[in-house]
């Protein structure tokens, strides 16, 4: 899904399915940083594949 407009935060955490205080604590627990701007294509990718990780993590806790 990579392209080579930039996007706004809200735009990834809509994706998602998750609310914007969800995006930023889960942001923070990971010890991300992100800067107060719009993402380039390829930080809006690493962020999405990090985000992806989560969900494959907590689908995986939750079989157990």
């Amino acid at each position: 899904m990579l392209d080579d407009k930039f996007l706004c935060k809200k735009q990834i955490f809509q994706e998602f399915g998750i609310s914007k205080s969800t995006f930023y604590r889960l942001v923070k627990g990971l010890g991300l940083h992100i800067e107060r701007r719009l993402l380039s294509p390829t930080e809006a990718e690493n962020l999405r594949n990090v985000l992806r990780g989560m969900d494959v993590q907590a689908k995986g806790k939750r079989k157990n």
